[in-house]
């Protein structure tokens, strides 16, 4: 592991490499890019190694058993899910506040094209991170002064790509068990295989690895009750997501129409109306379920829909892809990562129609 002094200095270096990227490019982002080294450098200096965490604890039992969990779930991901090995969450950052950063996702008013944030290294991504909810909050605010639907979400965990050795944080730590081993599966996927310019395959890949994941974690485990818990909550997960892509569909359908805009609106409104009729409706077979009320009863844009999609809209087809290979995770990686050579538009036809397996 390396010493926080020298970690500071290569999180402060490749944030200087950005930043001097973005100058020459003629970009004129540099108060962002600072912004990003400063939230970068307060987890990094929070960090402190989870074994000297776990000899310090006298009374905290919960937390205790909860970082071990993380070292074991890590085991797992690279023994059974064929993950990276490395320092990753093998260090612990209390940040003193709910979330890591928020993420801001935009839309036009009559698109489901999502706003992207292009950066140099990483690529263009369907959303922009910051580390304060005040610099989230005004950033949302230029977008909708532009004209765009405007979505801000509060986030747990974030991955930096295996730039750095990323520790587990306060923001996420009480989570359910199963929840938390699914997001260092999902985290470390991101380390295994990441391209640029296509945050829907990147995000659906880690999807798929942490719900897949959690199923054989499980399994291993013989929580069978868990098991099932889980397997309940993604049947309605997949209900839930069944009703939002219909209205996805049809929003498509009406802005590609050659109604006036004005119209175009009042359907907009009519669509996402219908939307939460029949989420009404599901409820009712859910035995009074509410876990989507939140999401669905503020501030429903194109925004929302587009964020959503980003996270699943190639599960089914890399699901379909693991069984294929009968969830043997080498395999799986090396058929994932052809598909992830293939040109974007190629990529998405395969993965949109299910189809694949490379020739």
């Amino acid at each position: 592991m390396l010493p926080m002094q020298q970690l500071l200095k290569i999180t402060a270096l490749n944030i200087t490499i950005l930043i001097i990227t973005a100058l020459s490019s003629g970009c004129s982002s540099i108060k962002y890019y600072a912004h990003m080294l400063g939230g970068q450098l307060e987890i990094s200096s929070s960090a402190k190694p989870i074994p000297e965490i776990i000899d310090n604890l006298d009374k905290d039992e919960k937390l205790r058993a909860k970082l071990q969990l993380i070292q074991s779930a890590k085991q797992f991901a690279n023994t059974r899910l064929n993950l990276p090995q490395n320092e990753s969450y093998s260090e612990y950052a209390d940040l003193g506040r709910q979330y890591v950063l928020w993420n801001v996702t935009a839309a036009p008013q009559l698109s489901l094209t999502p706003y992207k944030s292009c950066f140099p290294i990483v690529g263009c991504m369907n959303y922009r991170g910051f580390f304060s909810k005040e610099s989230a909050d005004e950033f949302a605010q230029e977008l909708k002064t532009e004209g765009y639907d405007v979505y801000v979400a509060g986030v747990a965990a974030f991955s930096s790509l295996g730039w750095f050795n990323d520790p587990v944080l306060n923001t996420m730590i009480h989570w359910p068990d199963s929840r938390l081993a699914g997001l260092i599966f999902h985290e470390l996927t991101h380390q295994k295989l990441y391209i640029d310019n296509d945050t829907s395959f990147n995000e659906s890949l880690a999807v798929t690895v942490e719900i897949e994941g959690i199923k054989l974690w499980l399994k291993q485990q013989n929580k069978t009750e868990d098991l099932q818990r889980f397997l309940k909550q993604q049947q309605r997960q997949q209900q839930f997501l069944d009703i939002v892509f219909q209205a996805r569909n049809k929003l498509i359908f009406l802005y590609q129409t050659p109604l006036s805009d004005k119209d175009k609106a009042i359907q907009k409104q009519l669509i996402f109306a219908g939307l939460l009729k029949n989420y009404q409706k599901l409820k009712q077979s859910w035995n009074g379920y509410s876990g989507y009320d939140r999401w669905l009863n503020h501030d429903l844009n194109n925004a929302k829909l587009a964020l959503l999609a980003t996270y699943s809209q190639y599960v089914p087809a890399l699901t379909q892809l693991l069984q294929q290979h009968n969830y043997n995770f080498n395999e799986f990686f090396s058929a994932a990562e052809k598909i992830a050579k293939l040109p974007q538009s190629e990529r998405a036809i395969r993965l949109k129609s299910g189809i694949t397996q490379s020739n």
